[in-house]
């Protein structure tokens, strides 16, 4: 979704751009979901957020939903300032959270933290942002996403859903439509899972 795309592009530039291509992952993958990633810089910088916008707001206008998921800048391993990241988050969920298309993926690969930190950080977000259905809430397995056991019950239950897996193949069969992908349960997670999903960019996640 990023490629071509200028630090000095304009809204409209972003907009037509992510119409475009949000229309082929449509027409070609049948693709309906796709996920974007935030930073401090991207959003809190006015001129920066402003044009990057629309890139939701052409996947909203495409009835595409969105999973908008933080990633950490270059270099860093944990947030180096909650402030910046609260107003940022704070930002995006303002922007975004009147949209059932959108979801919210708190941390990709949260890797500097323990589960214990991890799910503290999660808990404070949740404060925070009190105004998002638990529903739209996205929380990441530790590490490298890999392991949600200590964000919830060890199995699912009705107001959890988990979905658990690994999909086997080649970058290239990732992006094919769900019916065409193989994709198989982990063996870390509860025994009851649904794996008729479509794949995520993300290897393991328990939406709440």
């Amino acid at each position: 979704m990023l490629t071509g795309l200028s630090a000095n592009d304009s809204y409209d530039t972003v907009l037509a751009s992510s119409n475009a291509i949000i229309s082929g992952f449509k027409t070609v993958l049948g693709a309906n979901t796709f996920r974007i990633p935030i930073n401090e810089t991207t959003v809190n910088t006015a001129t920066t957020w402003a044009a990057y916008k629309g890139i939701f707001d052409a996947a909203i206008s495409q009835n595409v939903k969105v999973i908008v998921a933080y990633w950490l800048p270059p270099g860093s391993n944990h947030v180096a300032d909650t402030t910046t990241w609260n107003t940022m988050w704070k930002t995006v969920v303002d922007a975004y959270v009147s949209s059932d298309l959108v979801y919210f993926d708190v941390f990709n690969e949260p890797s500097g933290y323990s589960a214990t930190a991890f799910v503290t950080l999660v808990q404070q977000w949740m404060t925070a942002n009190p105004s998002v259905p638990a529903n739209r809430v996205i929380v990441a397995g530790t590490t490298t996403d890999i392991d949600v056991n200590q964000q919830g019950p060890p199995c699912p239950t009705a107001s959890s859903r988990f979905t658990f897996m690994i999909a086997s193949g080649t970058p290239w069969q990732l992006r094919r439509p769900p019916s065409k992908r193989t994709l198989a349960p982990t063996t870390t997670g509860p025994s009851s899972l649904n794996t008729s999903a479509p794949v995520s960019s993300c290897r393991a996640l328990r939406l709440r």
